[in-house]
């Protein structure tokens, strides 16, 4: 690649494992393909997400490992919350199902706090 640069990273045992398999099932040529290709699809998506403007609806999922901040951060937003689900997942992790109906710039802010919590391994807005 032109003009590429060579980083360094730490990956867990587990998604290492995950990136290997990505990597082959995708056929990709290695697994720097892999990333280029994960940081690509998340820059399109949050471009897509900044891109909208005024009132929606939508779905946000967050897994997370027992995060205390979700309950504190969703307080701050209890007029946008429809719908709150909270589920066990069998690895012991969490999925919470928010149904929100507000600005998509209230809404991306929470999302975006939410990441910032160590113990939330995904969020995901789905505009619906």
């Amino acid at each position: 690649m032109k003009d590429s640069k060579i980083i360094s990273i730490s990956l867990d045992e587990n998604t290492l494992k995950k990136l290997s398999v990505i990597t082959e099932e995708l056929e990709h040529k290695g697994r720097s393909e892999t990333i280029r290709n994960a940081i690509n699809l998340l820059d399109t998506e949050n471009k897509n997400i900044r891109k909208l403007k005024g009132n929606c609806n939508c779905v946000l999922l967050v897994v997370h490992s027992h995060s205390k901040s979700i309950e504190r951060e969703s307080h701050k937003i209890k007029d946008l919350i429809k719908t709150h689900l909270h589920n066990h997942l069998d690895n012991k992790d969490c999925l919470e199902i928010f149904l929100l109906k507000g600005l998509i710039e209230k809404i991306h802010s929470f999302a975006k706090k939410l990441n910032k919590d160590k113990k939330v391994k995904l969020t995901k807005i789905i505009i619906i």
